[in-house]
């Protein structure tokens, strides 16, 4: 079953239909659409039933296209301090909001690797999630199963008591939340999610790169923030203007992407969206 707002002459109001349902109440629209109004053919009336047909029709398309996937991911961010000189030390803090798509939805799974002789200890990872504009925390645990060597690391953040679930959850679509979200208003579903990893002697060597993956989900408003340490900047910098140069993988082909530089120290990477790419950022020292 799923819920979309329709219109029709008998009925006029909202109702709940099955998929069998759905192309009478689509004739039923048109319809009531064509018919004439007490008012004039532009009436508030008919714009108002109209808006709400569409508003209907938006929650169904998302029924749809979130049917398979728990979790809808609205925004990330990334941090990366480089905290010493010699990159022998490198945080990196991910921040993500999270709507449940469906009920008992209790974990998000993700992955950290370290491909240039770096370590990424156990005891360094932090963790937290909260709801609401006050970050209100909620019950959560991280569980990491056995690797081997601490090169690699699978983590599962689980949220004990499960994601809030509601029919807010279904019916406000994507692009409200994220709006709401770029005003600072988070709705009390929205599961705020924090992950703060560190990487020892990733990256000391003069050339390397961080790579984010976005394979499971598709990833909106992703802004990504590298902040070097300033007794040690990338010497490419001055070749493309004060700004770094990514790379963007996808299906085979490579595109450029550069960063907007806050400071000579401090750039910034922004993806309207990601989904089944690589974004591979260089550095070199």
């Amino acid at each position: 079953m799923f819920t979309i707002l329709s219109l029709g002459g008998a009925v006029g109001g909202i109702e709940v239909v099955n998929l069998r349902q759905s192309g009478y109440v689509i004739r039923n629209v048109g319809s009531f659409l064509a018919q004439p109004s007490y008012l004039d053919l532009f009436s508030y009336e008919r714009v108002v039933w109209l808006i709400i047909f569409l508003f209907g029709c938006v929650v169904v398309f998302e029924h749809f296209l979130n049917r398979n996937r728990p979790i809808t991911i609205l925004a990330s961010h990334m941090r990366i301090d480089f905290i010493d000189p010699k990159g022998a030390e490198v945080r990196v803090v991910r921040t993500q909001y999270f709507r449940a798509n469906n009920p008992n939805v209790t974990a998000y799974y993700a992955e950290a690797s370290a491909g240039f002789g770096g370590r990424l200890p156990k005891d360094k990872i932090h963790w937290e999630a909260s709801v609401g504009k006050r970050n209100r925390l909620i019950p959560n645990r991280v569980h990491i199963p056995p690797t081997q060597g601490d090169t690699k690391l699978e983590i599962e953040h689980i949220f004990t008591e499960g994601m809030p679930f509601g029919i807010g959850n279904v019916l406000i679509p994507e692009f409200i939340l994220r709006y709401l979200l770029s005003k600072n208003i988070q709705p009390s579903f929205i599961v705020r999610r924090g992950l703060t990893t560190v990487y020892l002697d990733e990256h000391i060597l003069d050339d390397t790169y961080f790579q984010l993956t976005a394979e499971r989900y598709i990833h909106r408003n992703v802004t990504i923030d590298i902040v070097f340490n300033r007794e040690r900047l990338p010497k490419d910098l001055k070749e493309v203007g004060n700004r770094l140069e990514g790379q963007m993988l996808r299906r085979g082909g490579i595109e450029s992407v550069y960063s907007e530089a806050k400071y000579d120290y401090h750039h910034q990477f922004y993806f309207k969206r990601l989904c089944n790419e690589k974004v591979r950022i260089p550095f070199k020292f």
